[in-house]
């Protein structure tokens, strides 16, 4: 679990991104079902009002860029060309059917932003995109 606790609140969950810190897991498989998870996570999280929509926003993202840098820096810059193979069908149908595309969005961006770095294989960066 991501997480060392079980969340029930999206009040309980912004709480626990204030301070997130991730343990990753040693191996790249491992990873991918983590991130999942991840992504679940963040996808769960409601804000109750308009007001609460920017703050709500910029938690999510900040975590998500944190996990994803966080992997790659420990599997390499490969992983995030590889992550969207590996997400569950379930987390597709979740980025799909939310309201707000922060989310979808920013791993797309991460995706696409890969493409300049010179470690990375073009076939194996445009396949990520597909």
């Amino acid at each position: 679990m991501p997480f060392k606790c079980y969340l029930k609140t999206s009040q309980e969950k912004k709480l626990a991104l204030k301070e997130c810190n991730f343990e990753y897991p040693a191996s790249p498989q491992h990873a991918y079902v983590y991130f999942d998870l991840v992504c679940r996570l963040l996808l769960s999280i409601d804000y109750l009002n308009k007001s609460d929509k920017s703050t709500t926003d910029n938690l999510t993202l900040t975590c998500l860029r944190s996990c994803m840098l966080g992997l790659a820096n420990k599997f390499g810059l490969t992983w995030i060309t590889t992550f969207p193979h590996h997400l569950d069908p379930a987390t597709w149908l979740l980025l799909a059917s939310k309201h707000d595309d922060a989310i979808p969005y920013q791993l797309y961006v991460m995706v696409l932003g890969i493409k300049q770095r010179p470690t990375v294989d073009v076939d194996t960066w445009g396949t990520a995109i597909v």
